[in-house]
């Protein structure tokens, strides 16, 4: 009883921290991740991803204790992944043995195939038509090889699949990013971790819709991952690169394809040419003082939906040309 005791103990004190929520800023071609942790004791471990922008990696803590040392260490691999390799290997091997076993007996069918075949047909008391016995006898030799060659086939493909599904994990397992170790100079610190990913971003989304001559209301409308339902999320307008030495605008995003947005420009030519199914073309300057981010457009005629067009973006008093719907 004592033992288990400490042991429990043990654990407890070896919980190093508690997460406080997440804060997400999507950029055109990454993210910035932040979050608040409360280190319980001086040391503390947190996951990083494995998409980890390098040298982006921020601690911070939020009272007067200070870092005094930060290592950044691998990642433990999952004991799941790694038991399941472990019987994935032990497949492999038995399949492997299966297979040196059928490849042996297609040797020995093919011999046989061979031998009845080449035999030389002698009539003889015990064997009076020695042309059908030769038949039978290749014929019976080449089923059973037929058969190898089938259980072969399904064996080496066993082997694949099992190989590929061994690498698929290992390939998981050494991408599960790194571990970020802090030492600080107290327990009971409240910290502050932010880093840079480049696998998280957002994509714009606009809605061209003419409502009246000579000009088109435009709703740009955010499309995030669906992994950060439980995080608080802020989109940017610009790749990565551009946002250091600027002020960069967050706007928050409660929901995925949420309005972040809405502009009324001006409209050169709007355009919509008859047929079995109607298109539509416009051409758009834009007016609002700053550049529209590449993305995908939808275009409404009025209360119609026409189509979705592929926007390469567009600068501040510049025009664009769109189509929207032209089969």
């Amino acid at each position: 009883m004592k033992r288990i005791t400490v042991c429990l103990l043990f654990v407890v004190l070896n919980v190093p921290c508690g997460a406080r929520g997440e804060n997400v800023a999507l950029y055109l071609d990454g993210a910035k991740i932040e979050r608040e942790v409360m280190a319980s004791r001086s040391y503390l471990e947190v996951p990083l991803p494995a998409d980890m922008i390098p040298r982006t990696l921020r601690v911070k803590p939020l009272g007067e204790e200070t870092v005094t040392r930060f290592e950044i260490g691998q990642a433990r691999p999952q004991k799941e992944k790694l038991r399941e390799i472990a019987v994935l290997e032990e497949r492999k091997k038995s399949l492997a043995d299966r297979l040196e076993v059928l490849q042996e007996r297609e040797r020995i069918f093919a011999a046989a195939a061979k031998s009845h075949s080449s035999r030389a047909l002698r009539t003889t008391k015990n064997n009076p038509d020695p042309v059908a016995t030769a038949r039978k006898g290749t014929d019976l030799a080449l089923a059973q090889l037929s058969a190898v060659h089938a259980a072969k086939n399904k064996v080496e493909k066993e082997i694949a699949a099992t190989d590929s599904k061994i690498s698929s994990l290992r390939k998981e397992a050494e991408s599960r990013g790194g571990t970020g170790k802090i030492w600080l100079s107290k327990p009971g610190c409240r910290i502050r971790i932010v880093y840079l990913v480049s696998g998280l971003k957002w994509t714009p989304d606009y809605d061209f819709r003419l409502v009246e001559e000579g000009y088109a209301d435009v709703m740009l409308r955010a499309r995030i991952p669906s992994n950060l339902a439980n995080a608080s999320v802020s989109v940017v307008s610009l790749p990565l690169s551009e946002a250091f030495g600027s002020d960069s605008l967050l706007c928050p995003v409660s929901r995925d394809g949420a309005v972040i947005e809405t502009l009324r420009l001006a409209v050169s030519k709007g355009e919509l040419t008859k047929g079995p199914v109607p298109f539509l073309s416009l051409t758009f300057l834009n007016t609002s003082g700053k550049s529209l981010p590449a993305g995908e457009a939808c275009g409404y005629w009025q209360s119609e939906y026409m189509g979705k067009a592929p926007f390469g973006g567009c600068r501040a008093n510049e025009s664009v040309s769109l189509v929207f719907g032209k089969p």
